[in-house]
């Protein structure tokens, strides 16, 4: 499970990197477009705009921090006071939630996006508890 959380994790680093690609390439003309409806007095324009803009960046964002969870999980998973059948279902469970948290947030389905908010976190916790409960390093 450790590799394949490892695994995850960098390619999800790289898919949202991509992401980030194509935001970065979109910004200028996104501040052009503002410019122009701040110009016009526009301010229903303005900010639906601004909102469309900073919900993407956020999803983006959240997706590459989400990676490095992986990640971080992984190093941490030989450490954690459980079964290797409880390390394989919070794996599957915390990719399932990375997942299901950054696709739908790119495409502002927020119910999915809760579900996979909650695993994230549940995951997270049962990390702590597993390494709170594994052998002391040193």
């Amino acid at each position: 499970m450790r590799r394949i959380l490892i695994a995850f994790g960098l390619i999800w680093l790289f898919v949202w990197s991509v992401v980030g690609f194509y935001l970065g390439s979109q910004h200028l003309p996104h501040i052009e477009e503002m410019e122009k409806l701040a110009e016009d007095g526009n301010l229903v324009g303005f900010w639906s705009t601004m909102t469309a803009w900073k919900l993407s960046a956020s999803s983006h964002s959240h997706a590459l921090g989400f990676a490095c969870i992986l990640i971080l999980v992984a190093l941490v998973l030989p450490d954690m006071g459980f079964s290797d059948r409880t390390k394989k279902i919070l794996g599957v469970l915390l990719m399932l939630g990375v997942l299901l948290s950054s696709v739908f947030a790119w495409f502002l389905f927020m119910p999915l996006v809760l579900v996979g908010e909650l695993l994230v976190v549940a995951m997270i916790l049962m990390s702590f508890i597993g390494v709170m409960r594994g052998k002391t390093i040193g």
